[in-house]
């Protein structure tokens, strides 16, 4: 299975979860985000990890969350 990440063309809100107020590389981040975003939306729970907004999950034939929608900024997960 493939995840992508689609984003809208207009930057990150201040404080978002894809650390723009925290400068530096950290190892792993981008990988940990996306895969709390995946275990939140099997949850409920989902943050965007491009704004924090929630994100909302788009149902498969099965009941369970195939991807997302960010409510606040758009962005999905798929």
């Amino acid at each position: 299975m493939t995840t992508s990440l689609t984003v809208p063309s207009r930057p990150p809100a201040q404080g978002s979860l894809l650390g723009a107020d925290e400068p530096g590389p950290r190892q792993g981040a981008l990988d940990k985000l996306i895969v709390d975003a995946w275990e939140g939306l099997r949850r409920g729970t989902s943050r965007c990890p491009v704004c924090g907004g929630r994100l909302e999950p788009e149902f498969g034939a099965h009941g369970s969350p195939v991807g997302g929608r960010c409510a606040h900024c758009g962005s999905t997960l798929h």
